[in-house]
C-alpha cells in the first residue's frame, strides 16, 4: 500500500480539488467564502457528512473531536448568548480557536438517513423481537441455553424468572391469540399445548436489549425525535397516522401547481413549506423557506414549475386524511414532529425512513455517536440555532482534515495482458498512450 503525499504528488492532489469543485463540493478552506454575506439576524444551521472515525492509533471520532473542539465550558461560554457576537468580533483570531458553543447549548441534532425501519426498530427497541418462527424453534429459543438466540442476542444474565415473554400466536398472517408478560415456562407450556399446523409464533423478550435501555435513559429521554417517513401511499399515510402520536405533524405533497393551491386553501395552517428544485435554485434560501398562506400561493403561482413540493405544518389528523384523498398524487411524505416513543414502535414495518435526534447537549450526542457506530449506521452531525459568526468559527475550526489518498494495487500492462479476462483492446489503447501502470486508489469518498 502506498500514501501519496500531498506536498510531494500535488498534481493529484490538484486534479482532485478541482473536481470536488466541479461537482459543486467545496474544500474547508473555502467553504468559508460564502459565510461573508450571511445576515446577523438569521439563524443558520450547519451539517456535517461522513464523518469518519479511525481504530489505529486508539479510537480518533471526527464527530467526537468536533464536540470537543466547539461545545466547551470556558468562561467565554458563560457569557450571555446576547452579547457573544459582539465580542466573538473583537476578540483576536487565536482566541478565536478556543471560543466553542456554550457548555448549555441544546440544539444539536443527529440524523440517521434512508434508514430500513425494521433496522432502526432493532436499535431503538427495548425489546427483542422474534418474529414468526415454528413451534419448535419458539420452543427452543425459550428452553435452550445454547440456542443462537440465547447465546448471541440475549444478555447473559436473562434467564430468570423475573424476565417476561409477550408470545403471538398466527396463522395465515392472521393473529390467533396474544399472551403478555408471561412467565418462560408459561410461554413454552402455550406453545406446546397447540395441536393446529401451520401455526407460528412471535416473541418478545421485554427489556432485553440493554443497549436500547441504557439508550433511553441516556438519549431519548434528553432529546425529541422525529420521523420521516418517504413515498407513502394514501393507505400507508392513514395507517401511520392511526398509529402514532406527536406534538407536530407535517404533510408533505407533491402535485401540480393548481392542484397544490386547492389544498392549501383549504388546509387550516398557518404556515406553508415550500420546497424548491435543489439544480435549479443557486441561492441556499431558496431551496426550502416556510412562509404564510398568502405568501405562498403568491410563490405558487410565480413559479416557472408546473410541479411543487409544499409541505403543511401542524395539521390536524383528521384534516391530513381528508387531504390526501384530495390529491391526484399517490406519493406523501409524511413527518411526525417529537413522536411519543412507544406509539412509534408501533408504526415501523420495512419502510424507508428518515430519523431525527434533536435538542441534544454534548453528553448525549456524544453517547448517541458512539452507539451508532457500535452497529455501523452513518449519520449526519448539525448544530442549529447558530450564528453567522458561530457558523463561519465552526466551520473554519471542525476537525474535518480529510486523509491521503492511498494506493492499494499497482499493476503493470503486461501483467494485465497476460490475464486472459481482461481487454486487451483497451490494454493496448493504455499502451499506445505511453501509459506502463494501472493504479488502484482508495480515495475515502472524499469525505467528510
Amino acid at each position: 500500500m502506498i500514501i501519496l503525499d500531498r506536498n510531494k504528488y500535488s498534481r493529484v492532489y490538484t486534479f482532485i480539488y478541482e473536481a470536488v469543485k466541479s461537482k459543486n463540493g467545496y474544500v474547508q478552506q473555502d467553504f468559508l467564502l460564502p459565510f461573508e454575506t450571511l445576515k446577523d439576524s438569521k439563524a443558520y444551521e450547519v451539517a456535517f457528512n461522513d464523518l469518519t472515525v479511525r481504530q489505529d492509533c486508539g479510537s480518533t471520532d471526527q464527530a467526537i473531536e468536533t464536540f470537543d473542539c466547539t461545545v466547551s465550558e470556558n468562561q467565554l461560554n458563560r457569557i450571555d448568548h446576547r452579547i457573544a457576537s459582539s465580542i466573538i468580533q473583537t476578540v483576536s483570531s487565536s482566541v478565536k480557536q478556543n471560543v466553542g458553543l456554550s457548555s448549555t447549548y441544546r440544539h444539536i441534532s443527529i440524523s440517521i438517513m434512508q434508514i430500513n425501519a425494521g433496522v432502526l426498530t432493532e436499535f431503538l427497541n427495548p425489546h427483542i423481537e422474534i418474529q414468526e418462527v415454528t413451534k419448535k424453534l419458539a420452543t427452543s429459543y425459550l428452553e435452550d441455553k445454547s440456542s443462537f438466540v440465547r447465546r448471541h442476542i440475549l444478555p447473559e444474565n436473562w434467564f430468570s424468572d423475573s424476565c417476561k415473554v409477550d408470545l403471538e400466536i398466527k396463522m395465515d398472517n392472521k393473529t390467533l391469540e396474544k399472551k403478555f408478560s408471561l412467565q418462560v415456562r408459561e410461554a413454552i407450556k402455550i406453545i406446546e399445548e397447540q395441536t393446529e399446523n401451520n401455526l407460528y409464533f412471535n416473541l418478545s423478550f421485554i427489556d432485553a436489549n440493554k443497549m436500547s435501555i441504557d439508550k433511553k435513559k441516556s438519549v431519548l429521554d434528553h432529546s425529541d425525535q422525529t420521523i420521516e417517513f418517504i413515498g407513502l401511499d394514501r393507505n400507508d399515510v392513514q395507517d401511520k397516522l392511526n398509529r402514532i402520536q406527536s406534538k407536530n405533524i407535517v404533510l408533505e405533497i407533491s402535485d401540480s401547481k393548481e392542484k397544490l393551491l386547492e389544498v392549501i386553501s383549504l388546509a387550516d395552517v398557518e404556515y406553508i413549506e415550500i420546497s424548491f428544485d435543489r439544480k435549479s435554485e443557486k441561492n441556499i434560501d431558496n431551496v426550502k423557506k416556510i412562509v404564510d398562506k398568502q405568501i405562498a400561493k403568491k410563490t405558487i403561482k410565480n413559479s416557472i414549475s408546473n410541479r411543487m413540493t409544499i409541505g403543511l405544518i401542524g395539521i390536524e389528523k383528521n384534516f391530513a386524511k381528508e387531504i390526501i384523498n384530495h390529491c391526484s398524487n399517490e406519493d406523501f411524505v409524511i413527518r411526525f414532529i417529537n413522536v411519543e416513543f412507544e406509539s412509534l414502535l408501533n408504526g415501523l414495518s420495512h419502510e424507508i425512513v428518515n430519523f431525527h435526534f434533536d435538542r441534544l447537549e454534548k453528553k448525549a450526542a456524544k453517547i448517541l455517536i458512539e452507539k451508532l457506530r457500535k452497529k455501523n449506521h452513518s449519520f449526519i452531525l448539525k448544530f442549529k440555532s447558530l450564528t453567522n459568526h458561530e457558523v463561519q468559527r465552526l466551520i473554519e475550526i471542525a476537525p474535518i482534515k480529510q486523509e491521503d489518498i492511498q494506493i492499494i494495487k499497482k499493476k503493470t500492462l503486461s501483467e494485465l495482458f497476460m490475464n486472459t479476462s481482461m481487454p486487451k483492446l483497451e490494454l493496448s489503447e493504455f499502451s499506445e498512450r505511453g501509459i506502463e501502470y494501472l493504479l488502484e486508489i482508495n480515495e475515502k469518498g472524499f469525505i467528510p
